[in-house]
């Protein structure tokens, strides 16, 4: 669990250094809690048109990493309390509330309370399969660099 207090660590969360130091940290983690038994994380999905919602169940003592997603979305949390590192520092989220996540990021989360977090995506096809959806949302692990490099020239260059 060194990588947890390592990537949790306030002057380990980035600022304006390189974007992909606490992508790393954070993979790190993720590669360290695969070696743990996995939680099975109950998932109830929900669809209405041109939207689909994920709804999970989080277990208090429980460490979450979320996956990249390509677009931004609304999260909301209807029940619980977490820590959350993301790459812009820690923060900490209870219920009831509602905000909206920006493309690219990635999320370890540290719960504290038993949680419900709720993802609501574009789903302009209104398809139910899975695997399409998640095709369009959420960006593989090898193709992650590359999505960030992009995201930061479209930042640039609509700031520049």
């Amino acid at each position: 669990m060194d990588a947890l207090k390592s990537l949790i660590s306030s002057d380990s969360i980035p600022t304006d250094k390189d974007p992909f130091d606490y992508y790393k940290k954070v993979f790190d983690l993720q590669k360290s809690l695969l070696e743990h038994e996995q939680l099975d994380i109950p998932v109830e999905h929900h669809f209405a048109p041109g939207n689909y919602a994920r709804e999970c169940f989080l277990p208090a003592g429980s460490v979450v990493i979320g996956k990249v997603h390509r677009h931004s979305h609304v999260n909301i949390i209807s029940k619980g309390k977490v820590t959350v590192a993301t790459s812009e520092g820690l923060h900490e989220y209870e219920a009831p509330l509602t905000f909206i996540s920006e493309a690219g990021a990635k999320r370890a989360l540290i719960v504290h309370e038993d949680t419900v977090w709720t993802t609501v995506h574009p789903n302009p096809t209104d398809t139910q399969d899975l695997t399409l959806i998640e095709a369009d949302v959420i960006v593989p692990e090898c193709e992650v660099e590359a999505f960030i490099l992009s995201l930061n020239q479209e930042k640039i260059s609509c700031h520049g």
